[in-house]
């Protein structure tokens, strides 16, 4: 059973509402740390791919890989250097 409460003095803030507003607060908080999450993941991978690109080779999008010298050709090992 619940116990009766004192009507608050006029003026004060009834308690219903502040949980509501906490409730928002939070709701808030939560969505805005998957956003920045999210934004981070994909922030991540533009880099990777960007980066790639840059050092002259190609982002293999179906992979998640970066590929040099075509899709097909596996790069060969350098050549020593003549001494």
């Amino acid at each position: 059973m619940r116990r009766h409460q004192p009507a608050p003095p006029p003026g004060a803030p009834s308690p219903r509402p502040l949980r509501r507003r906490r409730l928002g607060a939070g709701m808030l908080a939560l969505a805005l740390i998957v956003v920045v999450l999210m934004g981070m993941q994909w922030y991540r991978g533009h880099q990777v791919s960007s980066s790639c690109t840059d050092n002259g080779g190609r982002w293999d999008a179906e992979r998640q890989r970066c590929t040099f010298g075509g899709s097909d050709r596996i790069p060969e090992p350098p050549e020593p250097a003549p001494q």
